[in-house]
Formats: structure tokens, C-alpha cells, sequence
């Protein structure tokens, strides 16, 4: 973009520098002319900040200009280059006289300028050159890019300077080539100023160092050009003028300076008064002057005219005086008034003294004298007559210039003639906008005329359009007044009667329905324009559609209306105050909450000292002060201020208002909100801090706030109380420390880290930590609650809760849930021992690995207690190893008699027969009546009660077992020895179902323990204690109900039986247990019924075992099936699994009792083997058959086929 020089100010003067370099250019006067023209061209281009500089010669007539100069920075315009003067902004500048400026030329509405067109210069500035009172062209500066900042007064000033510096050159220019010869002054590309030289008035001619001419031009008649050259003056004529004229050169060769004077020669035509300037010339700069050149001008005849002039000026004078409104001035070729009269000088205009001997561009305003200078330079130079209207003094003014001639028609001077206009331009101005409102209202609006002798109505376009009507339709009054809703139509109706009979104009809003049904507003506004003898003949008036200013008023009021809403519905006062300044302002606005909130009135009138009123005097000069501060800073305002309102506790209210500069009115908008609850929060949060650092300080626990330093360590910042006791450290030795230097052990140090990393990435903390204490180590949970910061928290607060006797106490739960586990394991061996022994052992090594104890274990044998195992490390002699009489006082013998546990705390005395001198505690448990456990410490008080109930647990399942060997003993003995082993087997296992509630009771029993004492791990114990006992319990089930069937005690009385009920309930029940094995179970029954003469338990105990069978038996996502179906008279039972089927190995014995497929104590399915056989029984006691279809890895199915009576229903 261009931009004027950096240091230039707009409006001022040109800058010092660049007039200075203008001088030293224009003062090389020795230089080449064409070079300084170049140098002034470049130092304008640089001043504005353009890419070229110009000197465009302009001849006074002709379509072409040429370039004579251009800057260095365009060395694309050479000089001599011609163009078309039309498609140039110089012909502007030249046939307008006037300067040209333009900072964007396509965005002044100048794109279609041929100018612009053909040149794309879209910034120019340029003036006209004159040399020896003649234009010679215009110098310019122009650029292709446009020019940020326009041109100023400034630029316009030092444009003139330009140009009258390039004038100065041409002129010396000229005169130099006259000094030469002519050869060599007219050689080259100078060619043009021969012929200027030949037609000019001027007598050139130059003389060497003795006065001798050397050449001459334009000679007087007196005297031809080949009888001067060679001679001097003197030898030519004498005289006083020849003398004169010769002291005149001698003077300049004298003083190598240029010297101009009038001189009068006689000739035989008379007196010849000459303006002469005798220049020196050297050969070079520096050199000695070697001769000179005189340029004389004719002015005889300018000095006649000037004394006609002085004749006729007193004339002139006597006219001037008088002239009204104005002034009247004689100025001559140089623009130098000579006679100034007129009524307004010395008022509105200068004195006439100030005026007259000064030049216009000096004794006017520069932006006057612009506009005068063409105008009165055409005057004199072209003898035009015209007139420019200019400003001066703050009036308008109008000028005219005509030239003043002699007799000889010859122009010797020029008359102006300025009369202020002022008033006449205002009346114009009136006229054209009244003229242009007339314009602009016929292309708004439209045109109607009524006729009332001839009724005929004419509308123009505009009208027809706004009812969406054809130009040409006809149209009637009554037509026209029917696109008015009735309403309307009876105003205008009313409205045109009045017009007509009081000749009174009318101006209405009406809506209107157009010719298509759309809603419009119209202003309708008529008058009478024809009254011929009193009655008016003739209504006019004009139609404009006003629909959208409608739609927009009724948007403004719905937005007034929403915006007041919403001024009225925040909570506070809203409010508006103007001020001129600090002292004096008012309030425009105050909202309707003020009554409601303040309590007092929302008049604006005296609001402020209402206001003021009710703030305590306390508070009362600072509300001021802010006030008059944010209306004398224009500042925003944020005031908080207590108020007691007229009725009602005392309030704080927040004042807050936005400043905005209205011309030079400052307007604030604010409101004012109750903060009265935010005051009470920020108290309570003082007091809640207070009582929070009490809080933290009397904390019986721990407490540290801390905040990480640059380093991302955590420095502790504060401590309280609990902290210093705790972990030894003064708060002064533990504020500013690193916290886990100072209280982290050493094989601690990762874990903090990790600590310290998440708390730096603003993460809380809820860990369990060992630290070090003044007492130690301890465990602590540490808590860590953050206050957020950027990039990182900014403060944190850590708790340290001592948590040391809980992990005791969870230590100690782990022990005993292993121990737990470890019995729980103890008494699974114990089911499967086959001998006294092995149960024996089994008690050895359990408590000797997992309680710790030293241990012996006494089985009762011919009554004696005969140890069968003891702590390896025990010696000989141990009561512990040593057999034991039932009569005995020992403790063993005590218990086993007592059939109770004895317990030993702290066993000192050195008679008691079962305190060696290693135990000081011990426990007997009785094992049932078959022996005992007993257990030793060598530290009193250290056999834990927890251990002793497990032994006894323990003790309860050693019984049973063997209790159990001893019933097996029995049974094989009772077996070798009786001839119905069969029945005998069922009275067993009758008789040891009955017994085996024994050991049940003992299961429940543990169970109910674990429940009762432990948790989490140990409640898993306890559910499997509850599933083993309730396995037993079905097999205690399973084993009488076979031992009835082999009995003959099971009860079969036949009942008329419907399977389909019987299965569906059994399939419901078993359904949930089919679940929790992800088995899918399916039914296939019958629509009608399928009934029998059968037993309903026993069909119903047939199909429980099978289906139970079939669930355990089928892996996860398998299905079973249960069908119920007839065929061939028989009601059939099928129960179909996709389980993992039968060998064939298997099959011969898969009914009987007590087999699996898969036995001992490595089977992978619990069970007792007796389902098959219960349904094997129940199935033969019904007269029925049960078949088989098995393969192993894909499934069985068992069929169950009932006989029915032929008389029974299918």
C-alpha cells in the first residue's frame, strides 16, 4: 500500500529536510538542467512515497504530450516518449488549471477513467509547470498501487514547490541554450526550442568577456544580426540606454552573478523600454566568467498600458468603491493586486491596504488562492471571462475574472469581481434538497391525482405496484377505496371529505389489502392543488408502502417490550446515568426492582441522593468518590456499598456499570445487585476457615498442607499439633522441608515417588504407607485431598490416619483364615483315612505346620490312652509320649473321662504331671471317648482361643471318623458272618444313616462357626461347609430311602397318577440348580393327559434322580430334555442329556449301589452312587422297565416305560 513519508504531519508544513534538498537542487545552477529536473522528480516521488516522478510536456494545442523528465525509479518512462493526452490524468491538471490528487483511483469511482484504463495508476498527484509566464506541462507522481492516507495540505504545498522549482529550471534552461551557440543549443533532442527562440519576443544574445556579441536573436529593426555580431553596444549607438546596458554586463561578468533592470533605448520608432537580464556564463563550475547573455524584453508598450492604467485606475477606484456585497480588484500578469475597492473589505474581507502590492497565492488562504490563481491567470493569459465559487472567512464566495484590455485590445491586466454568496447558496441548497426529497419521494412513493368536476383518478406506476395492480387498470374512487378494510376505508373516506370542503391536507397510516391479497401499510397523504373561485377542483397526494417500517416498529416495540421485561426480571436494579462530568450527571433509567429491593422510589429525578441516603456516612464519601472517579477516568465502575433500606435489615449491594463516550456525553449502564447472601457466605467462609485452622491444629490425627516448589518436590507448608507428636518433628524444623526426606524410610522411597507423580498430575491420594514415627515405623493411610493450580495443583492437604493395629488385627485374620483352610483341608483327609493311624497323623501334621504347637495324640486302647503320634522334638519321657491310664489324674485321662476341654493358661507348678519343664501352657481335647488331642507352649497365655476352638472342631471330625471306622469294622463282620449279607447290608446302611447325623451335626455346627466368627474369605469356607452338608444330608436321604425299598417298607399304594403335572413341577424345581451349572433344560408334554395307576412320590422320585443325574452330568451350555409321552399303552418317561455319556465299561454295573463311573478319591463328580439304583428299585416296584442309550462324549437318555390298564385314558 503507499503512505506518506513517516515523518510527515499532515496539515503542517513541508518538512525542513526535503526544502532543504529542494534549495540545494534548485542552487546547482552550473549542473545540467535535465539532471536537477531528474533529482527534483525523484525527491517528490520520494516525499510521497511513489514509484515515479514526471515532467510531461504539454503543448497548448494537440491530442499528444511527451515526456520530458522522468525520476530514476521509472526508467521505463524515457524521456522524448509520446502519448495520447486524453488517456492521461495531465490532461486533466492541464485544460482544468487546476492541481490533481487521487489515493485510489478505482475506488474513487474512477475505474472507467480512459486515465485509469489505459495507465492502472491508481494513485497520482500532479500540477502545472509554467517557465516564463507560460504553461509548459505538468509535473506529476503517480504509483499502481493505491495510497493508504489522502493527500494533505501539506502535500499539496510542497507539490507547488515542485512545481515551481522545475519552472526556475526551465527557465534558466532555457536561457543557458540561448547563450549558446545556436548549433550547439539547438543540437540533439533540443530541437524544440528553436523554434520557441525564433518566435519568441525576447531579444537573446550573448557577448564574450569584451562586451563583443557573439550571436544574437530577435534583434531590433534598427539593427540587422550580421551588423551586431563582432561589435559592442557602443560602437553599435550611444546614449544613456547603451550605457546602462553596457555597466549592466560589466556588472554581471564582475560579479558572476544574474542582474535584471528596465532600460530605455531611442530608436527611430521612439522609445523602446526593455526588461533585460544579463546572465553570466562560465565553461565550467568554478571557472571564470567568459561572457554573458541578456535576454531583453520589449515592455514599451507594457509601460504605456501601465500609464493608461494609472489613468484609468481612479476610475476604477470610484467604481470599486461601491461595489455591493463584495469587492472589486485589478491585478497584473504577476497576480499582484493594484487596486482593491468594495464595501466588505476590512469586514468580511482583508483591508484594502493589506491587500493591494501583494501577490493573491500570498495575500489568501492557500486552499483560496488554489481556486483563484487558474482563474485569474486564464483572465490575463487567454483573455477568458469566467468565474470559480471559493471559500473564504467561513463564507462563500463568487468570483469572476475578466481580462482588461488597452486600446489596442491588448490584455494588460485583469478585474476580478467577489461577492459573497452565502445566503444564496443556503437558499440553493434549500431548494435542491427540497428538490432532491421531491426525487427521492417520487422513486418511495407513489403519485394520485383526483379530478372532482370529472371524478377521474390517475395513479402513477408506483402506486398500481403497491396494490399489485397492472399500470393500465381503470380504475374509480370507489374501486381505490375498497383495498381499505373497512375501518381504514371510513377514515379516508372522512379525511378526503374534510380535504374537499376545508381544503385542509390530510397525512394517514392505513393498512391496505392489494389486488392479491397482501397485507400492506400505506401512508396516504393528499391536499387540494386546484381551488378555482373558493372550491377546490382538484386533489393530489401520494401513496407509500410503509409495511416494513410498520413490521420494524412493531419488532422495536416487541423488543422494547422484551428488553424492559428483561430489565425488570434480573434480580437488582438496573439503571442508566449520562454525565457531562463528575460533577454533573443524571440517571435516565431506573428499574422497577428498586421499590422492591432498595425501597425507595425508581423515579430517576433525585435518584442518586435518594440513594445516597441510605448508604451509612461510614460508606458514604467512598461511594461518592468511585462515582466521580468512573465518570472522570470514563472508567468501568465496581463498587460493593452497604444500604440500609427505609424498612428492613441492612443489605450490600454491587455496583457494576460500563462506560461508552456518546459525542461528548459519557453514558454508564449498570445494575446493581444484592450480594447480601454472597456477604453472608464470605463470613461464613472466614468463620469456616477460622474453624477449620483450629480444627487443624487441634486434630488429634496428623495433618500437613504442603504444595510442590519449581522442582516438583512436596514442601511441607504447615503442620499441625498431632504431626509434631507423632512423627517427631517441631513445625519449624517441618515447614519448608521435603516431606519425604523427612519422614519417608528409605526401602519407601518408590512408592512416595509414585505418590508425588500422581499428586503433580492433580490427583488425589488414598493410600496405606509405612513411615517413619518418633516410635518407629507404623502403617498410616495417607489422604490427600488437592486444590487445583496451573500447570499443577497448588496446595494439598495430607492426612496420615494410624492404621498399625488394624493391620495386626488383619494379619491375624489372615492367619486364621489359613487356618481355616488348613482344617477345612485336615478334614477331607480325615473323611477318606481307612485307619487310627493315618487320622493320627493327619491331626500331627496339621497343627504341627499350621498352628505351631507341639502336639501328641492318645487313642484309647484297653483302658489306656497309648500315644500314636507326637511332636518329633519331644523327648521320650513327655507326658505327650508316654501311654497314659484312664483312672490316671493326668490331663488327658481328665478329659477323656470328664468329656471336656482342659485348659492350661500358665502351668508353674512342678507336681501337676503334665507340666514338663518346657510347657507353661497346653489344651486337652477330648476325642470323643476314643483319645485325645493335646497341644503345648512353652510361653504362658500363648495358645490362642481362636486355635483351641478350631482343635475342637478338629477333634469333632476325628471322632466321627472314627466312629465311621469303627461302624465299618462292624459292618464286615456282621457281613462274614450272617448268610442274608444283603439284608444285612440295608440294616447297615440303615442303622449308619441314622448315625451319620452325628458327624452332620458336627459340619452344621463348624459352619454355623465360621459364620458366627470370620468373614470374607471365611464365609466362602462356611458356604462350602453348608454344601457338604447339605450332600450328606441327600445322601443320608438317598441311603433310607433305598434300605425302605430293599426293606419292603416303601409304601406303593397305586392312585390314579397324571405324569405331565408331575414333570413340569419337578422340571420347575430343578430348574434354578440347572442354572447355576449353565444347563438348559427342556420340556416336551403332551396337550392331553397321560395318567396310570401309579404311585405319584415314586414317579416323582424316578424323574428327580434322573434329572438331578442328567445336570450333573452335562457341561456348561449343554441342554437336557425331559419328554413324557405313551407308547403302545405305556406311559413313557424320557430324560435326554448332552452330557459327557457312559463307557461301555461302565454299563454292567451302572445300577448298582454305590457305583460311578468314575470312583475313589480322584473323581472328578461328587455323588453317593445310589440315584441309579433308587430308580432302578422304584421303576421294577412299579412293574415298569428302565432302558439306557448312551455314547460317550455325546450324551444319554434314559427311558422309564410304566405299564397302564387298558381301560385307561391315553
Amino acid at each position: 500500500m503507499m503512505s506518506a513519508p513517516a515523518d510527515t504531519e499532515r496539515g503542517g508544513s513541508a518538512r525542513p529536510d526535503y526544502r532543504q534538498r529542494l534549495r540545494s537542487i534548485l542552487s546547482q545552477e552550473d549542473d545540467e538542467p535535465a539532471r536537477r529536473i531528474r533529482r527534483v522528480l525523484g525527491l517528490g516521488a520520494d516525499w510521497f512515497g511513489v514509484e515515479r516522478g514526471l515532467l510531461v510536456q504539454v503543448p497548448p494545442s494537440g491530442d499528444t504530450c511527451t515526456v520530458d523528465a522522468a525520476s530514476a525509479s521509472a526508467p521505463d518512462l524515457t524521456r522524448g516518449l509520446t502519448g495520447d493526452l486524453l488517456s492521461t490524468y495531465c490532461r486533466m491538471v492541464a485544460t482544468e488549471g487546476e492541481p490533481l490528487a487521487l489515493t485510489n483511483a478505482p475506488g474513487q469511482a474512477w475505474p472507467g477513467e480512459p486515465a485509469y484504463a489505459s495507465s492502472l495508476l491508481a494513485t497520482y498527484i500532479g500540477t502545472q509547470v509554467h517557465a516564463h509566464g507560460d504553461s509548459y506541462g505538468v509535473v506529476c507522481f503517480a504509483d499502481l498501487a493505491p495510497r493508504e492516507a489522502p493527500f494533505g495540505e501539506n502535500d499539496r504545498t510542497f507539490l507547488e514547490l515542485l512545481a515551481q522549482g522545475v519552472g526556475r529550471i526551465l527557465e534558466q534552461q532555457t536561457t543557458q541554450d540561448a547563450h549558446s551557440s545556436p548549433s550547439q543549443s539547438l543540437s540533439g533532442g533540443a530541437q524544440h526550442y528553436q523554434t520557441a527562440l525564433k518566435h519568441s519576443p525576447v531579444l537573446f544574445a550573448k557577448v564574450d568577456a569584451d562586451l563583443r556579441y557573439e550571436w544574437i536573436y530577435n534583434p531590433h529593426e534598427d539593427f540587422s544580426s550580421d551588423a551586431v555580431v563582432g561589435r559592442r553596444d557602443d560602437e553599435l549607438d550611444s546614449g544613456p540606454g547603451i550605457d546602462q546596458l553596457m555597466d549592466l554586463k560589466r556588472r554581471a561578468i564582475e560579479t558572476g552573478t544574474q542582474i535584471r533592470e528596465e532600460i530605455t533605448f531611442d530608436r527611430s520608432d521612439g522609445l523602446n523600454a526593455y526588461d533585460v537580464t544579463a546572465t553570466p556564463l562560465r565553461e565550467g563550475p568554478g571557472d571564470a566568467v567568459t561572457g554573458v547573455v541578456t535576454a531583453s524584453l520589449n515592455i514599451t508598450e507594457q509601460k504605456q498600458t501601465e500609464r493608461k492604467h494609472r489613468e484609468s485606475e481612479a476610475r476604477y477606484r470610484a467604481l470599486a468603491k461601491n461595489f455591493p456585497n463584495g469587492a472589486v480588484g485589478v491585478y497584473d500578469r504577476d497576480l499582484r493586486y493594484t487596486l482593491v475597492e468594495g464595501t466588505l473589505l476590512g469586514e468580511t474581507l482583508p483591508a484594502a491596504e493589506a491587500l493591494e502590492g501583494s501577490r493573491v497565492p500570498e495575500a489568501l488562504p492557500e486552499k483560496t488562492a488554489r481556486d483563484l490563481v487558474p482563474l485569474f491567470r486564464a483572465a490575463i493569459a487567454e483573455g477568458a471571462t469566467d468565474h470559480v465559487e471559493t471559500e473564504y472567512a467561513g463564507r462563500t464566495w463568487c468570483v469572476w475574472a475578466t481580462p482588461l484590455r488597452d486600446s489596442a485590445g491588448t490584455i494588460y491586466a485583469g478585474l476580478s469581481f467577489a461577492q459573497d454568496i452565502t445566503e444564496r447558496k443556503e437558499r440553493a441548497a434549500t431548494l435542491r434538497r427540497q428538490r432532491n426529497l421531491l426525487e427521492q419521494t417520487q422513486q418511495l412513493a407513489g403519485s394520485w391525482e383526483l379530478d372532482l368536476r370529472t371524478d377521474a383518478l390517475s395513479w402513477s406506476d408506483e402506486t398500481y405496484r403497491i396494490h399489485d395492480l397492472p399500470p393500465d387498470t381503470d380504475l374509480d374512487l370507489e374501486t381505490a377505496f375498497s383495498f381499505f378494510p373497512p375501518a381504514a376505508r371510513s377514515e379516508v373516506r372522512e379525511a378526503l371529505r374534510t380535504c374537499c370542503e376545508e381544503r385542509a391536507s390530510y397525512d394517514l397510516e392505513l393498512p391496505l389489502v392489494t389486488a392479491e391479497g397482501n397485507q400492506r401499510w400505506v401512508r396516504a397523504v393528499g391536499g387540494p392543488v386546484n381551488i378555482e373561485d373558493g372550491e377546490v377542483r382538484k386533489v393530489a397526494g401520494a401513496f407509500q408502502d410503509i409495511t416494513e417500517r410498520k413490521e420494524a416498529e412493531r419488532e422495536l416495540r416487541d423488543r422494547e417490550a422484551r428488553l424492559r421485561g428483561l430489565t425488570n426480571s434480573i434480580p437488582g436494579v438496573v439503571y442508566q446515568v449520562v454525565a457531562d462530568s463528575p460533577e454533573s450527571f443524571r440517571y435516565d433509567f431506573v428499574s422497577e426492582h428498586t421499590a422492591s429491593l432498595l425501597g425507595i422510589s425508581a423515579d430517576p429525578d433525585g435518584f442518586h441522593e435518594r440513594f445516597l441516603q441510605h448508604v451509612p456516612p461510614s460508606h458514604r464519601d467512598r461511594a461518592r468518590q468511585a462515582i466521580a472517579n468512573t465518570i472522570r477516568n470514563a472508567s468501568s465502575l465496581r463498587l460493593q456499598v452497604p444500604f440500609d433500606p427505609p424498612e428492613g435489615d441492612r443489605i450490600w449491594l454491587f455496583c457494576l456499570s460500563t462506560p461508552e463516550q456518546r459525542g461528548d456525553t459519557l453514558v454508564l449502564d449498570g445494575v446493581m445487585l444484592d450480594i447480601t447472601d454472597q456477604k453472608r457466605a464470605e463470613r461464613r467462609l472466614r468463620e469456616e476457615r477460622d474453624r477449620f485452622a483450629t480444627l487443624f491444629h487441634n486434630l488429634p490425627t496428623p495433618v500437613v498442607r504442603g504444595r510442590p516448589d519449581a522442582d516438583g518436590h512436596l514442601r511441607a507448608q504447615s503442620v499441625n499439633a498431632a504431626f509434631e507428636s507423632v512423627f517427631g518433628h517441631a513445625a519449624e524444623a517441618a515447614e519448608g522441608a521435603d516431606l519425604q526426606s523427612l519422614i519417608v524410610p528409605p526401602d519407601q522411597q518408590g512408592s512416595a515417588d509414585s505418590i508425588r507423580r500422581r499428586l503433580l498430575a492433580g490427583k488425589a491420594v488414598d493410600r496405606e504407607v509405612e513411615r517413619m514415627t518418633a516410635d518407629g515405623r507404623r502403617n498410616f493411610r495417607v489422604q490427600v485431598a488437592l486444590r487445583e493450580g496451573d500447570p499443577m495443583p497448588e496446595e494439598g492437604y495430607a492426612i496420615y490416619t494410624d492404621i498399625t493395629e488394624r493391620k495386626r488385627r488383619e494379619r491375624i485374620l489372615r492367619e486364621r483364615r489359613e487356618k481355616v483352610k488348613a482344617l477345612y483341608e485336615a478334614a477331607d483327609q480325615l473323611l477318606r483315612a481307612t485307619d487310627a493311624a493315618e487320622i493320627a497323623a493327619s491331626i500331627l501334621t496339621l497343627i504341627t505346620d499350621v498352628f505351631g504347637y507341639r502336639v501328641g495324640v492318645h487313642l484309647v486302647r484297653d483302658e489306656q490312652l497309648v500315644p500314636l503320634e507326637s511332636s518329633p522334638d519331644l523327648p521320650p519321657q513327655s507326658a505327650l509320649c508316654t501311654p497314659i491310664s484312664l483312672d490316671a489324674n493326668a490331663g488327658p485321662a481328665r478329659a477323656v473321662r470328664e468329656q471336656d476341654t482342659l485348659e492350661f493358661e500358665n502351668l508353674p507348678a512342678p507336681d501337676d504331671p503334665f507340666a514338663p519343664e518346657r510347657f507353661r501352657a497346653a489344651t486337652i481335647v477330648p476325642i470323643g471317648e476314643h483319645g485325645t488331642i493335646s497341644v503345648g507352649a512353652t510361653t504362658p497365655g500363648t495358645i490362642d482361643g481362636f486355635d483351641r476352638r478350631l482343635i475342637k472342631v478338629l477333634a469333632t471330625y476325628a471322632s466321627a471318623m472314627l466312629d465311621r471306622l469303627d461302624r465299618e469294622e462292624a459292618l464286615i463282620e456282621a457281613k462274614e458272618a450272617a448268610e442274608e449279607a444283603a439284608r444285612l447290608k440295608s440294616s447297615m446302611m440303615a442303622n449308619m444313616s441314622h448315625e451319620i447325623r452325628t458327624p452332620l451335626t458336627s459340619i452344621i455346627g463348624f459352619a454355623e462357626l465360621l459364620a458366627d466368627e470370620l468373614e470374607g474369605l471365611l464365609g466362602t469356607f462356611a458356604e462350602k461347609a453348608h454344601q457338604s452338608s447339605n450332600r450328606l444330608l441327600k445322601t443320608l436321604n438317598s441311603v433310607l430311602e433305598l434300605s425302605r425299598l430293599e426293606a419292603g417298607a416303601f409304601n406303593l399304594e397305586r392312585e390314579r397318577v397324571c405324569l405331565r403335572p408331575i414333570a413340569k413341577k419337578t422340571v420347575e424345581r430343578l430348574r434354578p440348580e440347572a442354572a447355576r451349572a449353565d444347563v438348559q433344560v427342556h420340556t416336551q408334554l403332551p396337550d392331553g393327559p397321560v395318567e396310570g395307576p401309579l404311585h405319584e412320590e415314586a414317579v416323582r422320585r424316578i424323574l428327580e434322580n434322573l434329572l438331578e443325574n442328567a445336570i450333573k452330568f452335562t457341561p456348561a451350555q449343554g441342554t437336557v430334555t425331559v419328554c413324557v409321552r405313551t407308547d403302545a399303552g405305556d406311559a413313557v418317561l424320557d430324560v435326554e442329556d448332552t452330557g459327557i455319556g457312559i463307557s461301555d465299561d461302565a454299563l454292567p454295573d451302572i445300577f448298582e449301589t454305590f457305583k460311578q463311573e468314575s470312583e475313589g478319591l480322584d473323581r472328578e463328580y461328587e455323588g453317593s452312587g445310589l440315584g441309579l439304583s433308587i430308580v432302578q428299585e422304584l421303576t421294577d416296584a412299579l412293574d415298569g422297565t428302565l432302558e439306557l442309550e448312551t455314547e460317550k462324549g455325546v450324551g444319554s437318555r434314559f427311558t422309564v416305560r410304566l405299564p397302564r390298564p387298558h381301560d385307561s385314558p391315553a
